[in-house]
């Protein structure tokens, strides 16, 4: 079975980690003041292989590629991208 370890992921795009495929992130932190305030940019593209990313214990049956007649059948999402800007304040 197939269980993903990040349940309370926050994102739209899900989890990085419990991806069925490839998921890429790249991010950029600059310090405004020290390291008192930061500003964050972070960008994440997810390429989904199989069904079922991000499902608890296999939900929704097996998995199947994304690309085959009953992937597209079921709507399947292919890709999905997170862009996040953030700024951060250590007290």
């Amino acid at each position: 079975y197939w269980r993903s370890f990040t349940y309370a992921e926050d994102t739209l795009a899900g989890s990085k980690l419990a991806t069925r495929g490839d998921a890429y992130e790249v991010w950029f932190t600059k310090e405004l003041i020290g390291k008192t305030l930061t500003a964050q940019i972070r960008y994440t593209y997810i390429d989904y292989k199989y069904t079922g990313s991000n499902g608890f214990f296999a939900n929704g049956g097996a998995p199947v590629k994304v690309d085959s007649a009953f992937g597209r059948a079921f709507d399947a999402i292919d890709t999905a991208q997170d862009l996040r800007f953030y700024i951060r304040y250590r007290y």
